[in-house]
């Protein structure tokens, strides 16, 4: 207990210092920094990748905080020093970030400085203050962290409100980069070794990482991955074999060491995130080329309602997520429209419906496509560039 008090006054006066040294350092104009130090992407990426093909961006020096460095673009600064980061992130007149942790060095922003959260996700399952009951345990108050926070729609930016204490003024609603991908239609698949036209069907599984709010694993007994098993997994690629379909499965990176996942399967395909950074794809970019997902409490689903196709959920542990990590909404199911799933063989009924082009779920899909997401035309950067007047 010392030692966490310790360490919050420590993050505490870490933050008034940092404030005080952004305050009196002077910004300059042309100056954009990016965090984005384990080289997730997401939507600052987008957005960088938007201003270096766009004759607005190139006025701009673009300093991208990274550990990891692929990609190579003449008016972006890939910085790996956390120094000389935090020197350009105070000299910045804007500053983008993604995620909170990963090192990020929080402060106030300046007078002549704007600081966008543009987050990474609609979150779903209980986030920021909605996750903790006490603000003690935090080590700075998050409204205090940007000037603007990003949303996707209405719902959302009441829950982004509740999540992050911020104001009306602090929330704007012109969606995710990143989504703008979706719109875009690549033959992405031929890169990873996926040749579309030998399946019927492709259906991509993403899961959310099963952990609760003190860190620890938020599994059912010993429950490591939804459905599947060593003891099914056989069953399930025989299945998805004789009907030609081909499931491509994500896993969370903590999840990639799962037994489960070192058989080689014909018609079960794992990728990974080094796997996408290799050959240039955006995980975006892949929805466009299946035919449904399959998720649980992951708020991809939420982007990828853009698509309109079908979307599975795997819920078999959801009493146990619901208690130990909590939704930021009551009926949590209720938003989810797609088949719910708790075992093989109701997985197999959703997989059968994929083949069968069954579509049970439109409506309701439609309804949370228009709750969830605002805009629905692939022009959230232009948005929210012309939004900051750059």
């Amino acid at each position: 207990m010392i030692s966490k008090i310790c360490r919050f006054i420590f993050m505490r006066f870490q933050y008034y210092i940092l404030t005080f040294f952004n305050y009196v350092i002077p910004k300059n104009k042309e100056y954009i920094f990016i965090f984005d130090k384990k080289f997730k992407k997401d939507n600052v990426w987008a957005i960088s990748d938007y201003l270096a093909h766009n004759d607005n961006g190139k006025r701009y020096n673009i300093y991208y905080y990274t550990d990891t460095v692929n990609e190579s673009y003449s008016n972006i600064i890939f910085i790996k020093n956390p120094i000389f980061a935090l020197w350009k992130q105070m000299r910045s007149k804007y500053i983008f970030y993604s995620y909170r942790g990963d090192g990020i060095k929080i402060f106030k922003s300046a007078r002549d400085q704007i600081i966008v959260d543009t987050m990474h996700g609609s979150p779903l399952k209980n986030i920021g203050y909605l996750a903790s009951k006490s603000r003690f345990n935090k080590l700075w108050k998050y409204e205090d962290s940007f000037d603007f926070i990003l949303c996707v729609s209405d719902f959302f930016k009441e829950i982004v409100k509740k999540s992050f204490g911020a104001n009306e003024e602090q929330c704007i609603v012109l969606g995710y980069p990143r989504n703008d991908i979706i719109f875009k239609e690549e033959n992405t698949l031929d890169s990873i070794n996926i040749m579309k036209g030998e399946y019927s069907k492709i259906i991509l599984w993403v899961p959310t990482w099963r952990e609760s709010i003190n860190g620890e694993k938020n599994n059912e007994s010993n429950k490591e991955f939804p459905i599947l098993d060593l003891d099914n997994i056989g069953l399930l690629n025989d299945y998805l074999l004789n009907a030609n379909i081909l499931l491509i499965i994500k896993p969370h990176p903590f999840q990639l060491d799962l037994e489960i996942f070192h058989g080689i399967h014909s018609n079960i395909k794992i990728i990974k995130n080094h796997d996408l950074q290799q050959n240039k794809i955006e995980f975006y970019q892949l929805f466009t080329e299946v035919d449904a997902l399959l998720t649980d409490y992951s708020s991809v689903y939420f982007d990828f309602l853009l698509t309109m196709k079908p979307i599975g959920f795997t819920i078999d542990d959801f009493d146990c997520y619901r208690d130990k990590r909590g939704f930021v909404v009551d009926s949590p199911l209720e938003i989810m429209p797609g088949d719910k799933i708790t075992n093989l063989e109701e997985l197999i009924i959703f997989i059968t419906g994929i083949k069968e082009n069954r579509d049970k779920f439109y409506t309701e899909r439609k309804a949370i496509n228009d709750l969830a997401n605002k805009y629905k035309d692939g022009n959230s950067t232009k948005r929210i560039i012309e939004f900051l007047g750059m």
